[in-house]
């Protein structure tokens, strides 16, 4: 192997490591607004609920909160002890595999792409995101399910082309988790799921769709036992009990998460992903 195919290879690590040095220089440990130290609570619960130790009671955290990324930390703290630590090791992890399931995306929707004509659209639209960079630093579970999302898509396209039973199924357990990590990426795969199962149902791949279905259910269950003991389970969010298509026209919101109020209608911010500079460095 060239230096020349190496040296792309070797981004998503050297990635990782600029976000543990860029943490270390500035002293950050990950833990930035409510939402991160609630995750940090909740993966402490997870870590002492498998060591035994009594728990506290459930909160309204644990019913608005999805359960993955805490799990994930909880995972990572058998490996390096510390709590902050372990949320703050997803982060930079999943960074950097999602930098490397982005490339391999973009490999498969344009294979006559040269490697580093790949790499550098990598590092120019998703690296210098300042959002994604922010995924990558902080103790919060965008970066997580954006990897998972990235390789529910990958999988899932990849199956339109060969129509492997094993690509479906990879696809729906990949969705399966970036939903049990973010409750809203259930929108943005939705579409994905219904056009595959169509088109393995009119290539009659029975053995793929069948599969898909029990795999995918089965990766949601940790998800399920995390809330098992919440007052109305997963489907008790806010999000599911408040939703309204008046919603998109509305500029203010009082619910669980508190009191929200925006300069628009919240229609327009369906386009914030495209216009907000936060997104893309372009």
């Amino acid at each position: 192997m060239t230096s020349h195919a190496l040296f792309p290879r070797l981004l998503p690590g050297l990635f990782f490591l600029s976000l543990f040095f860029l943490s270390y220089l500035l002293h950050f440990n990950g833990l930035y607004g409510q939402d991160a130290h609630e995750y940090l609570r909740q993966s402490r619960v997870i870590f002492d609920c498998w060591q035994d130790v009594p728990t506290p009671p459930l909160t309204i955290g644990d019913a608005e909160f999805a359960g993955g990324y805490p799990l994930a930390g909880a995972l990572m703290r058998f490996l390096v002890g510390d709590s902050i630590l372990a949320l703050q090791c997803v982060s930079w992890l999943v960074a950097a595999l999602g930098l490397w399931v982005f490339e391999r995306l973009l490999a498969l929707l344009a294979p006559g792409a040269r490697v580093m004509s790949r790499w550098v659209y990598a590092g120019l639209g998703l690296v210098l995101a300042p959002m994604f960079l922010r995924s990558g630093l902080t103790s919060m579970s965008d970066g997580l399910g954006l990897l998972l999302a990235l390789a529910a898509f990958f999988f899932g396209l990849r199956a339109f082309e060969n129509s492997r039973a094993t690509d479906a199924i990879w696809a729906a357990v990949f969705a399966a988790l970036a939903v049990s990590t973010r409750y809203s990426l259930a929108a943005l795969l939705l579409p994905l799921g219904v056009i595959l199962c169509h088109y393995l149902w009119t290539k009659k791949k029975w053995l793929a769709i069948l599969g898909a279905i029990l795999f995918g259910g089965v990766a949601l269950l940790p998800h399920f036992w995390l809330k098992a003991d919440g007052a109305e389970n997963p489907f008790g969010h806010s999000m599911l009990q408040h939703w309204s298509l008046g919603n998109f026209f509305q500029s203010s919101f009082n619910n669980e998460n508190g009191l929200s109020r925006y300069p628009l209608p919240n229609i327009l911010f369906l386009f914030f992903p495209i216009a907000h500079p936060a997104f893309c460095l372009m």
